[in-house]
């Protein structure tokens, strides 16, 4: 796998007097080539800079012949730097000898720069376009490779396996705005080093969020009419990414690890193996419990029903399941041999029964999209154990008329029954009937926790770098008296220990009796804030992921400090730098995780933070989230062609509309509370072929936009005779052949039982 970098562009202009000079271009790729090649690992192409070449040249000289054809597996980035002009409904690069009187002649259209790569076979591109009017450009290019995506669809497959899989454009302005001088690139550099992009844990950055920090960037810089925008055509789940992340790090601790350890472990100086022991050597104490899992995992008779682990808030089952994840995972057995069993670990905090299978398939090694009939065939066919651990079960998602905690309970204790399954998990002592385990291990009981375990416990947390404790009392013998005086008033409670550490001593002196999680919560806030304004500012941005569905929200672009913690801030928008602060004063209050895309977002450490927040939030907090986010969908939606609907409103609008009991499957209109782009089709009432029915519709309407950019003009169902849509309520493959006579033949087949929907429109009415 090569990744390629090529760049190019233009300072000096003598044959056409409007062209002013451009004296950040060199610098510009020069700083580009470093900040790809030198942090994001790509190689640069060509060898020596590619500065003030005509049109001609950059035909026949960019690519080398050493490069060319591409392979499936290159990845290409280009960036044009220079002036841009949009001519006569045409964008184009303007080069040394370009004539802005004989565009097509002297001048590089855009879409050009992306034939130069197409035509040797390039099938992932990532073009940066930084001109004025650079948006028109990018419109240039997403015709021109639909164009020629759409002509090789027509192809039979074999004849046309080159065809591109992936293709963005990020332009430095939009159509009609004015690009600053290296104004671009030196907010793309900002964005990918300051960290809103992307944390510790995700292996890539979104190109979503880095464009829309690169706006902000822009405005901070004083370019307040300039915003950078993203195109994408087509991706192939970004894998290779385009921006992997350069802080991206494979040994971190596990998830679930605070902020404040995750970034004391990041900035630690120790030699790399050493680095990798101190991160799976986080947790404390907890031996005889660890112990109880593994014989039961190895050495009981009867697993066909889950184990659980359950205890009150605070008592620390996430952690537990963690670090036995973390045991199982060292055991490799013999050398060279198989390893002795596969661990999985699965957060069930707002996700679905399918997410749980989806995980399950592809620890089992196959793809995500393998139906459960078939997966459940290769996990009966094993001989080594499974060990699958589910954390949060009490906090999956519901389905109505399913018992709680919905489906998952059943596929968990299916799973439990096939022989090689060990399933264990994190559920609240209340919903131990979900999913009836065959044994229990209560964290609440004081033998799977001793005394001098705790001690540690609090000991480490004091010890900490972001703790309270002095330099004159940082070490185990000077933080013992206080870490006993914090045991004794946690009663054992992890979480209590954690939060009571954060207190300065002379804040808990005058306290007495055991405190609750939710007060000594916000007692710790208040200990690491300046002052009450900041107090202010740092409980709005947290009451923000408080009612925040998902993994999550993102620290860059505007969704959480201007929507969400807006609502928290008396309508006043918070900043990015608001966030930076944050994650210095709460970080041992929020965790690192990853969306649905792959991006880094935040979330709170412990459920019970979040229930504090909402619980003293305003009466209407869920209804102006709710109007908030709308504000925002709409927004982004009249901007679409600049700005794609953000990963979060895609996948959580529709519960937000939930929350407050609005149906989020109404059809459009003024009065529908979610816009029908976004609906959930899994309400309760409508039957898996109607459901269907809606998304392949709407799938529809998105088809027939992207034909309009190809087109140029608007395309609608009525300009069709018959438009035929096929689909299935269960998962499906299709094949497609041509026959003798030139016709085409679909057979689309059904994996697993279910319903095949069969929809033919014609002259603007619907028949089955």
């Amino acid at each position: 796998m090569r990744r390629l970098f090529y760049a190019l562009g233009a300072g000096n202009y003598h044959a056409d007097g409007r062209l002013g000079p451009l004296g950040g271009v060199e610098d510009d790729l020069a700083r580009m080539t470093e900040l790809f090649t030198g942090e994001l690992g790509y190689v640069r192409r060509p060898a020596t800079p590619f500065l003030d070449r005509t049109a001609r040249e950059v035909r026949t000289d960019l690519v080398a012949q050493e490069d060319e054809p591409f392979t499936v597996d290159d990845t290409l980035v280009v960036y044009y730097t220079g002036h841009g002009e949009h001519i006569r409904d045409r964008h184009y690069l303007m080069c040394p000898d370009s004539d802005r009187a004989k565009p097509t002649s002297t001048a590089l259209p855009t879409e050009d720069l992306v034939r130069i790569f197409t035509e040797r076979n390039a099938r992932r591109l990532l073009l940066i376009v930084d001109t004025c009017q650079a948006a028109g450009g990018a419109a240039d290019a997403i015709r021109q490779v639909a164009h020629q995506v759409a002509v090789g669809m027509g192809r039979q497959n074999d004849a046309f396996s080159a065809r591109m899989v992936s293709f963005s454009v990020i332009s430095a302005a939009r159509r009609y705005q004015v690009a600053g001088d290296s104004a671009f690139r030196t907010a793309l550099e900002a964005a990918i080093r300051s960290g809103e992009c992307g944390g510790i844990r995700s292996r890539k950055l979104l190109l979503e969020t880095v464009v829309e920090v690169v706006s902000e960037k822009l405005r901070e810089l004083g370019h307040d009419q300039q915003d950078a925008t993203l195109a994408t055509l087509m991706t192939d789940s970004d894998d290779p990414p385009f921006l992997p992340n350069p802080r991206y790090d494979p040994d971190a601790p596990p998830e679930g690890t605070s902020v404040a350890e995750l970034r004391n472990w990041a900035g630690s100086t120790l030699p790399p193996e050493e680095k990798r022991a101190a991160a799976a050597g986080r947790f404390t104490g907890r031996t005889e419990a660890l112990a109880r899992l593994g014989a039961w995992v190895f050495d009981t008779v009867d697993t066909s029903r889950p184990f659980a682990v359950s205890g009150a808030p605070g008592t620390g089952k996430s952690a537990l399941l963690a670090e036995f994840r973390r045991l199982l995972a060292a055991e490799t057995g013999a050398p060279g041999a198989l390893p002795p069993l596969t661990v999985a670990l699965v957060d069930a905090r707002d996700r679905s029964a399918d997410d749980l299978v989806r995980e399950v398939a592809v620890a089992e090694g196959v793809t995500p999209d393998t139906p459960y009939g078939v997966l459940r065939k290769f996990l009966r066919q094993r001989r080594r154990p499974f060990v699958l651990l589910v954390d949060a079960v009490g906090e999956a998602p519901e389905r109505e008329g399913s018992e709680r905690p919905g489906e998952i309970a059943a596929v968990l204790r299916d799973l439990a029954a096939i022989p090689a399954m060990r399933v264990i998990t994190a559920v609240p002592a209340t919903l131990l009937g979900v999913p009836r385990p065959a044994e229990r291990l209560d964290l609440d009981d004081p033998r799977w926790d001793s005394e001098a375990e705790l001690h540690a416990y609090a000991c480490r947390m004091l010890l900490g770098s972001d703790g309270p404790v002095t330099a004159t009392t940082r070490s185990p013998a000077g933080v013992s008296p206080r870490a006993a005086e914090v045991v004794a008033r946690a009663r054992g409670n992890r979480l209590l220990i954690r939060l009571l550490a954060q207190q300065p001593e002379e804040h808990a002196a005058g306290d007495a009796g055991t405190p609750t999680i939710g007060p000594a919560f916000r007692a710790a806030l208040r200990a690491r804030c300046r002052d009450d304004a900041e107090f202010r500012t740092m409980s709005a941005l947290l009451s923000g992921l408080a009612f925040a569905h998902g993994a999550g929200l993102p620290w860059g672009g505007r969704l959480w400090p201007k929507v969400m913690a807006k609502v928290f801030n008396d309508g006043e928008p918070l900043h990015s730098e608001d966030i930076r602060r944050l994650l210095d004063v709460a970080g041992p209050f929020l965790v690192e995780a990853l969306d649905s895309a792959g991006r880094t977002v935040y979330r709170l450490y412990h459920e019970t933070f979040a229930e504090e927040l909402r619980g003293t939030a305003p009466a209407h907090a869920r209804e102006d989230i709710l109007e908030a986010l709308l504000k925002e969908f709409q927004e982004r939606h009249q901007e679409a062609q600049d700005h794609p609907a953000d990963p979060y409103l895609r996948d959580h609008l529709p519960a937000h509309a939930e929350d407050v009991g609005a149906d989020p499957a109404g059809d459009p209109g003024p009065k529908s509370p979610v816009p029908a782009a976004v609906a959930d089709t899994d309400r309760p009432g409508r039957g898996a072929r109607e459901v269907l029915e809606a998304v392949l519709f709407r799938l529809l309407a998105r088809v027939l936009g992207h034909l309009s950019v190809v087109e140029g003009r608007p395309l609608s169902l009525g300009r069709f005779r018959t438009v035929i849509v096929i689909g299935s309520t269960a998962r499906a493959r299709d094949q497609r052949t041509t026959m003798e006579d030139g016709r085409h033949r679909i057979v689309v087949e059904t994996s697993s039982p279910g319903d095949l929907v069969f929809k033919a429109l014609r002259g603007g009415s619907a028949d089955r």
